[in-house]
């Protein structure tokens, strides 16, 4: 999953380590950048969870990492095995190949990458995040919007008497209790609305690190970073009239302390951060979005390459 918290922290370490490559990294994203392995597209620095892969093929699953001699290292191997577990449990294969092969053996590194994408399945033929039975009968997703109402009068308040930390420590704890409330309500769809999870038990520390069965992407979120689908969701819930959230022209909530989403159920589902796209993936996505490129690049533009 990509955390809203340290996912602009891990988006400047990738930005930097784009810009500081290593010779190796240079020479192996020069030649797959180009799609020359059988036309499949590798992504450069990609933030998968907490982690920055080097080269990543979403499509084959595929984590290809390049290592340095400090990768050698008794407490790097360590912190590599680790991280090589998490993305196995994500479905990813991870592929490590040492600077010395990529500068030395080049072929041999471009050989080797090939013949694993082959054994590799595509991504759509085996996580079909909607339709875990093929596609056969009637399938579900959920939306929410929950709000916190009451907090704006005191913020205004602290704001007009100079008072920053307590006008802060509202607005910290209007968005907590938002949170806390999705939290409660996602609770509830998999224990008694949907009834999927009837006998989950899980700790408050278990809970925080999300090991329910289960997402609930928001917009605007790393998962999606589109804006736009606040519109369908709020015609969907009929949002306004219900709960008072209002839109902004930017598509900000009001109040503030509002979170809304989807809920998606299947096992295997889980968060991740989209990262950057290029020009054909923005142009498609207007296109089926029935909006023109100029309005898809101004929403999207903090994700264009």
């Amino acid at each position: 999953m990509a955390d809203p918290i340290t996912y602009p922290l891990l988006k400047k370490f990738a930005e930097a380590n784009r810009a500081n490559s290593t010779p190796a990294e240079d020479v192996l994203w020069n030649l797959v950048k180009t799609k020359q392995l059988a036309g499949h597209k590798f992504r450069r620095q990609h933030i998968m969870g907490n982690y920055i892969a080097d080269l990543v093929c979403l499509k084959k699953r595929l984590v290809v990492e390049i290592d340095g001699l400090i990768h050698q290292l008794p407490e790097n191997k360590e912190s590599d095995e680790i991280r090589t577990k998490w993305l196995n449990e994500q479905g990813f294969k991870v592929l490590r190949v040492t600077n010395e092969q990529v500068i030395n053996e080049t072929e041999k590194t471009l050989e080797l990458i090939s013949s694993t994408l082959k054994n590799q399945p595509d991504l759509k033929e085996n996580f079909d995040l909607s339709s875990p039975n093929g596609g056969q009968g009637a399938d579900y997703m959920g939306s929410f919007a929950v709000t916190i109402h009451g907090a704006r009068k005191h913020i205004d308040q602290y704001a007009a008497d100079n008072d920053e930390y307590n006008k802060i420590l509202v607005q910290i704890l209007a968005d907590r209790f938002v949170e806390a409330f999705a939290e409660c309500l996602h609770e509830k769809v998999r224990k008694e609305y949907w009834g999927y999870e009837k006998d989950e038990t899980l700790s408050n520390e278990e809970l925080i690190r999300e090991e329910y069965k289960g997402i609930r992407p928001a917009p605007g979120y790393p998962a999606c970073p589109d804006h736009t689908e606040k519109i369908k969701l709020f015609e969907l819930l009929n949002v306004t009239e219900n709960i008072g959230i209002e839109l902004t022209e930017s598509l900000a909530m009001n109040p503030p302390a509002s979170v809304c989403g989807w809920y998606i159920a299947h096992p295997q589902s889980h968060y991740f951060g989209l990262g950057k796209i290029d020009r054909d993936q923005l142009e498609d996505y207007a296109k089926r979005k029935e909006m023109s490129l100029d309005e898809m690049e101004r929403w999207l533009r903090p994700v264009l390459e």
